[in-house]
């Protein structure tokens, strides 16, 4: 099971204008009562929030930066396979 495993990557895809204009929306749904019911609960019988989910106390610029970390291991994957398969 993926999870939360690859949230980060969109944030990274977005650019880092995006990722800050996304972070103050969700801190925003996370401070008002009132727009909870808005998000989904995949699942669940409470939503988790922003600031309860494992991306508590992150920035806009931490989660930019760990979904430019993933892209680069999926690049360096990429090429060592498209290495190993050369070598065949």
């Amino acid at each position: 099971m993926i999870g939360h495993h690859f949230d980060t990557l969109p944030c990274f895809l977005a650019a880092k204008v995006e990722c800050k204009k996304a972070v103050a929306i969700v801190q925003k749904v996370a401070s008002d009562v009132n727009l909870h019911e808005h998000v989904d609960k995949r699942g669940r019988t409470k939503c988790v929030l922003y600031t309860e989910g494992p991306y508590k106390g992150k920035s806009a610029e931490d989660l930019y930066k760990e979904g430019g970390n993933l892209m680069r291991d999926f690049r360096r994957l990429a090429r060592d396979r498209a290495r190993k398969a050369a070598l065949r």
